[in-house]
């Protein structure tokens, strides 16, 4: 039986559909550059490019469906997942600020000068945090935080859920998970970090690469925010819910 688009989820199919198009308008990006003789990969990835861009789309729109799915009263979303409303804000919170960062809190936009303050700890002397000198470390952090929740835990549920049973509620916390569809775009974008290294390291040549898994990150996160609307994710979360319930009211019983 051969594979048919229609026979996909309504929100699998939303997601197929938002990322072909935004791949045609990178694809469509990189034929001008090249018809025009630039260098394609240096212009995608230029300050204000097609890629920064659409990062900034990505991270803002995220933040923006995290926050009204958990804030606004009339939200079926918030009633599913209000047990990991904290968490959603704080992610919906950490998008925005994500995406504000690419445009340096719209800077370039306002043509405002920089602080004192960001004009001497900035590489770019704009009024952004990411782009400090030594944060070599935290970025590193952040990278295998990544990993660990935004692709090795979701694709854990996937295939061994029995194994990965305390992620649920790692030292109490009732966590939620990208779904597996997001995933896949953290991955590339961990990818990326790698090419960028290794390319830098081993062949002393970068090919440089840091602003692909920026809008790679950003465009998981819209995913993220997006499958709180699908009905089989929802009902995972809901399903999780009841086995807690159902697991407390026992120890209850037993004491």
């Amino acid at each position: 039986m051969g594979f048919s688009f229609w026979d996909l989820e309504p929100m699998d199919r939303a997601a197929v559909i938002l990322t072909v198009g935004f791949k045609l308008l990178l694809l469509i990006a990189g034929l001008i550059y090249l018809a025009e003789g630039e260098d394609v990969n240096q212009e995608i990835q230029k300050e204000d490019g097609i890629i920064e861009n659409l990062t900034v789309v990505c991270f803002i729109g995220a933040g923006i469906i995290f926050l009204r799915s958990m804030l606004s009263d009339s939200s079926s979303v918030r009633k599913v997942f209000t047990n990991y409303r904290i968490l959603l804000i704080l992610l919906g919170l950490a998008c925005i600020f994500a995406g504000l960062e690419e445009i340096s809190f719209g800077q370039r936009i306002g043509n405002w000068d920089s602080p004192e303050y960001f004009e001497e700890n900035s590489s770019q002397e704009e009024t952004d945090f990411h782009n400090f000198e030594g944060l070599d470390l935290v970025f590193g952090i952040a990278a295998m935080a990544l990993i660990l929740y935004g692709v090795i835990i979701p694709w854990g549920f996937l295939n061994m859920p029995e194994k990965f049973i305390w992620f649920r509620r790692p030292f109490g916390i009732q966590m939620i998970y990208p779904p597996i569809q997001s995933s896949l775009f953290f991955l590339l974008g961990i990818v990326c970090i790698f090419i960028d290294a290794g390319t830098k390291y081993i062949l002393d040549s970068q090919f440089v690469a840091n602003e692909y898994q920026e809008y790679l990150f950003g465009f998981g996160f819209l995913l993220f925010s997006l499958y709180l609307y699908d009905p089989t994710y929802r009902s995972q979360y809901a399903k999780n819910d009841q086995i807690e319930n159902s697991e407390h009211t026992s120890e209850i019983l037993e004491e």
